[in-house]
């Protein structure tokens, strides 16, 4: 129930993830078959593999974790760690694009109380180096050279 849409896209014989929608500067696709990192000042990122047990507790499945490693220096002080955080995870495997139906919907009812999409403001807009983010009431720029700073709110949400 907890869903999030990605891409798997396939290109001379590799297949890359791309996400361009969970709001996180993911500046160019990654191979799923590399260690590869996007390093961002605001976030760096990597999918790993892992295995994640079934609901019904019956085995497990092979999956690839989105990971991500937060950075202080960009205004992350409350997430900043040295460690690698999931940040969400999924089966390298089609699906029909009916299987989101409920999540799309729930995405649009205000009485479901499933995100923020009808009842607050979400904008991000990122580029190699830096980026700005909306967040409700809270507003935060950063770039390479200097830092974050906030702006709106109390602080960067």
């Amino acid at each position: 129930d907890n869903m999030h849409i990605a891409l798997l896209v396939g290109v001379a014989n590799k297949v890359y993830w791309v996400d361009i929608a969970n709001g996180f500067p993911y500046v160019r696709p990654l191979a799923l078959d590399s260690a590869d990192t996007i390093d961002h000042p605001f976030v760096s990122t990597k999918l790993a593999r892992g295995r994640k047990q079934l609901p019904n507790g019956s085995g497990h499945r092979d999956v690839v974790i989105v990971q991500h490693r937060f950075h202080a220096s960009a205004g992350n002080a409350h997430w900043d760690c040295d460690d690698w955080v999931e940040n969400y995870y999924f089966e390298p495997t089609p699906v029909k694009f009916s299987v989101f139906d409920t999540m799309l919907e729930k995405q649009y009812d205000c009485t479901a109380n499933t995100g923020p999409f009808l009842t607050g403001l979400r904008f991000n807009m990122w580029t190699a180096d830096g980026g700005i983010a909306l967040r409700d009431d809270n507003a935060f720029s950063m770039s390479s050279g200097g830092g974050g700073a906030c702006a709106a709110g109390a602080g960067t949400g």
